[in-house]
């Protein structure tokens, strides 16, 4: 399997096609999609591309673009389809019978290929004082599983069987608040993408006294919105201000209803902490790659858990 380097890259894009032909981007990240969809970091609304038409990373210390098209994609005189094509310095795709854009690849040198040479600058003292450490630290990790395993085993010998309340997972305010900030990775700037996402914004903003998650809906979409911005602010000061009101009202909602969840189930009123967790999964329809989601779905699974045995 292909290692995929964490590297951060960049690479110049040259826009032929579309809305945006003429333009020039440069990115710095180890991966991008594109397509004919807002959400791929090269939207190309033309027919002839896909939805989600391919993707250009980085792997094994080289720019690879891997085709998700049935249509295929042509990359300098090569057709592309299932077997992905290692890009060179300058590259053009074309799509059906047309030149989308060109592409020009910097190059990469890995963190590990970093640090290999550096390893070979050391000395032979240098090396061996490595060699130690690693021995030592090695060492160390195991004491330190052996001791938490006996810790483990003897927690468990001494608990009782109903004693998954211990299992409750704490959500701090500030986790939330670092949650709910994090932005989106930025995006081609697309003034009629962003706009489209502030539209979004505002009629999700009216649903909010109705619709139990429309206020969370209302700050992704303004989450998308700066991620089509050129700066990290929203360039009309009245959205700016609603975009942050926004985050500040979600943000607060969520902590309240999560901390009173959180209260019941310490309280052992298991019925009254299963009810607060389904509001607040009604209210903050997140996903598995959400830390904060993982921990309310627990906790709300050991509500349903200890109010069954009751």
């Amino acid at each position: 399997m292909p290692t995929t380097s964490t590297t951060t890259a960049t690479v110049q894009i040259h826009v032929l096609a579309g809305a945006q032909a003429g333009r020039t981007f440069t990115l710095q990240q180890s991966a991008f999609t594109f397509g004919r969809t807002p959400d791929n970091t090269i939207c190309l609304d033309l027919e002839t591309v896909s939805r989600q038409h391919g993707e250009i990373k980085i792997e094994n210390n080289h720019w690879t673009l891997h085709n998700h098209s049935a249509n295929g994609t042509i990359v300098n005189k090569k057709r592309v389809t299932k077997k992905s094509y290692k890009l060179g310095d300058q590259n053009t795709i074309i799509i059906g019978d047309q030149r989308m854009f060109e592409i020009t690849c910097d190059p990469i040198i890995s963190d590990a290929t970093a640090s290999n040479i550096q390893d070979d600058a050391e000395t032979p003292d240098k090396q061996g004082n490595k060699r130690r450490f690693k021995i030592y630290a090695i060492l160390g990790a195991i004491y330190m599983a052996i001791i938490l395993g006996l810790f483990m085993l003897l927690s468990s010998m001494s608990s009782s069987p109903s004693s998954s309340i211990a299992d409750i997972q704490s959500i701090s305010p500030a986790l939330i608040a670092k949650e709910i900030q994090e932005p989106l990775a930025k995006r081609v700037p697309d003034a009629r993408l962003l706009q489209r996402a502030l539209d979004t914004a505002q009629e999700q903003l009216a649903l909010r006294d109705t619709e139990p998650d429309a206020l969370y809906k209302a700050h992704v979409a303004f989450k998308q919105a700066l991620s089509y911005a050129t700066d990290s602010r929203l360039s009309d000061p009245f959205m700016n201000r609603l975009q942050q009101q926004t985050r500040e009202d979600f943000t607060g909602i969520l902590s309240q209803q999560i901390q009173s969840a959180h209260d019941h189930l310490k309280a052992k009123e298991y019925r009254a902490a299963a009810a607060a967790y389904q509001r607040i999964a009604e209210m903050y329809p997140a996903s598995n790659s959400s830390s904060v989601y993982d921990r309310i779905q627990h906790n709300w699974a050991v509500a349903k858990k200890n109010m069954q045995k009751r």
